[in-house]
């Protein structure tokens, strides 16, 4: 009754009495065990009561101790725990917010189109749990150049060496510390691989390829990029492009002026965005997006109804109606929902936000108005500051 009273009572005092009571008129009563079990019966035996000490074990210890398990665990311990675990976890159901995750959907599709051999190549991974947190998704794609017999290898060999080295890389890492020295490594060793063949002498056709990258994790996208490939943000009627190409025009003629296996160094292009739910990301080679419109290119993303899939043999199969002679590669990613920021996103976020001018009096910020000024210096500032709208005793400081 007193556990029962003190449970249900709100306010200290209550739950002092409610405890308090039931055991001082048990007291009271003379029904508490320490009084029968420690005076009443050896008293009885010393008077001559007719009963032995065993008497008293058996018709008064162990039932007692029983009956205190049983009644005191089972009935009363028992019978709370269901009950206030039970409470305990629908409210924790109800007011605790669901964790959101990282969830995308990828479509790809890649196309020899009118030529015999399909030098591009493309590869995406998105893993599943802690991988997926730690790391992040990747989509990758690469176009080797036309004039040379290995550039496919080149291509194959960027692509998968990306995204198998990439979750290799140590977790502590940043994303663009990890993608950048894979991506340098990967370029050494292409330029390797061209030194020692044949065609050493003969950079245009050694196993060089173009290279774009683009590495999801947590709510950043981060780009990676070399060459003429194309990573644009699609919007509704339009396309964003994230991209510069490297690639130089001499009247009618142009020539890539960055790509994987031309040179020992290699300079890459790096951004970070942020992210939204529901943004469509591209990535496209020259051969889908120079026979492509970009506001037909988001027309048949709009038409596939969310099969990107659907979306990415649609833009190849366009781009191959309208003459496309290249080959051909798309891929799609659809960023479906964000988890919540992690602690150097948010950092960065906030070192974006531009700082509040110096403060006058009268003047509002985060509904604090500015009463006057209490300290200046070079490296901080002090106001004293109401609440807009409440009464002039309500004040705080604010630096």
């Amino acid at each position: 009754m007193g556990v029962v009273g003190a449970m249900i009572s709100t306010t200290v005092g209550g739950k002092a009495i409610a405890m308090w009571m039931p055991i001082m008129l048990f007291f009271y009563m003379g029904f508490e065990h320490s009084v029968v079990n420690m005076f009443l019966f050896p008293f009885g035996m010393i008077m001559g009561g007719d009963f032995s000490v065993m008497d008293y074990m058996i018709w008064n210890e162990i039932p007692t101790a029983l009956g205190n398990l049983v009644g005191g665990l089972a009935f009363t311990g028992l019978t709370l725990y269901t009950t206030m675990s039970a409470l305990h976890l629908a409210a924790r159901s109800e007011t605790a917010p669901q964790m959101a995750t990282l969830q995308l959907t990828l479509g790809q599709c890649s196309s020899a189109g009118r030529k015999v051999l399909n030098q591009d190549h493309c590869a995406a991974q998105i893993p599943d749990g802690q991988q997926l947190a730690v790391k992040g998704a990747v989509l990758a794609l690469a176009d080797g150049i036309s004039s040379s017999v290995v550039s496919q290898e080149a291509a194959q060999a960027a692509v998968n060496g990306f995204v198998q080295d990439y979750y290799c890389t140590a977790d502590p890492w940043s994303v663009k510390q990890a993608g950048e020295r894979v991506i340098s490594a990967l370029n050494s060793w292409l330029y390797a691989q061209s030194r020692r063949s044949q065609y050493r002498y003969d950079r245009d056709r050694g196993y060089v390829c173009t290279f774009s990258a683009l590495v999801v994790k947590s709510t950043t996208a981060h780009l990676f990029h070399v060459g003429d490939a194309r990573i644009y943000r699609v919007h509704r009627r339009s396309l964003e492009q994230l991209t510069v190409d490297h690639r130089a025009w001499l009247g009618e003629q142009s020539q890539l002026t960055r790509a994987l296996g031309v040179n020992e160094r290699l300079d890459i292009d790096y951004q970070s965005l942020a992210l939204e739910p529901g943004e469509v990301f591209l990535l496209a080679t020259d051969g889908v997006y120079e026979f492509i419109d970009p506001a037909r290119v988001a027309e048949l993303i709009g038409a596939s109804g969310g099969d990107l899939q659907q979306a990415a043999e649609a833009l190849v199969a366009e781009a191959l109606a309208n003459g496309s002679d290249d080959n051909l590669t798309v891929q799609l990613l659809r960023i479906d929902s964000l988890p919540s920021g992690q602690a150097a996103e948010l950092h960065r976020q906030f070192a974006d936000l531009p700082l509040p001018p110096v403060l006058e009096p009268g003047k509002v910020i985060d509904g604090l108005r500015v009463i006057r000024q209490l300290h200046a210096s070079a490296r901080s500032h002090v106001y004293l500051v109401q609440e807009s709208g409440c009464a002039d005793g309500a004040q705080g400081s604010l630096d």
